[in-house]
């Protein structure tokens, strides 16, 4: 009976930063801030990974590993 407003309470910061990542800079700088999407974009994505190769930042090499690793210990925790 507890669990669930405790379990919908820590999810709210996994929203919030979902919601975030697809804003747009105009509405992400909004006040008052507004908590969900209105216009979702990836462009937010795209200047990520631009800005990233043109910096020497390899972030799709990051996601890789990330991936890999997670992957791992997922299939890892489940066979012991």
């Amino acid at each position: 009976m507890i669990l669930r407003p405790v379990g919908v309470f820590m999810i709210l910061p996994i929203v919030y930063i979902f919601n975030q990542a697809f804003k747009p800079l105009d509405e992400l700088f909004l006040f008052p801030p507004r908590i969900l999407v209105q216009k979702p974009t990836m462009e937010n994505f795209r200047l990520l990974f631009r800005t990233g190769g043109a910096t020497g930042v390899p972030m799709s090499r990051y996601l890789l590993n990330s991936l890999v690793i997670t992957t791992v210990t997922v299939f890892a925790n489940l066979f012991f």
